[in-house]
């Protein structure tokens, strides 16, 4: 199972989205600060810390729900946890 994004799929956000999900996500590792570049973090080593964790605490409880998209004939998720996670959260940058 996929834990966490690629470069790929951080790429797919707008510099604002970027900037603001790497924000969260490196405040809350601990290695965030005001001088930093955000654009020189999108490499494979920070993708690491956009992980299934780091989302769920980004999307918040009411989110949870996103991932309970069940199919009915065989009660699996409809997409990989990590990307359906991914998907809610570029929803939730886009807005």
């Amino acid at each position: 199972m996929q834990q966490h994004i690629t470069v790929e799929q951080l790429n797919e956000l707008s510099d604002k989205s970027k900037n603001k999900i790497l924000k969260f996500v490196l405040e809350k590792n601990g290695l965030y600060h005001e001088s930093i570049s955000l654009g020189a973090y999108i490499d494979e080593k920070v993708v690491h810390y956009v992980n299934i964790g780091r989302m769920i605490e980004f999307l918040g409880d009411e989110y949870i729900d996103y991932l309970i998209e069940y199919d009915g004939e065989n009660g699996a998720l409809d997409c990989d946890v990590c990307d359906c996670l991914w998907e809610a959260v570029k929803e939730v940058l886009d807005e």
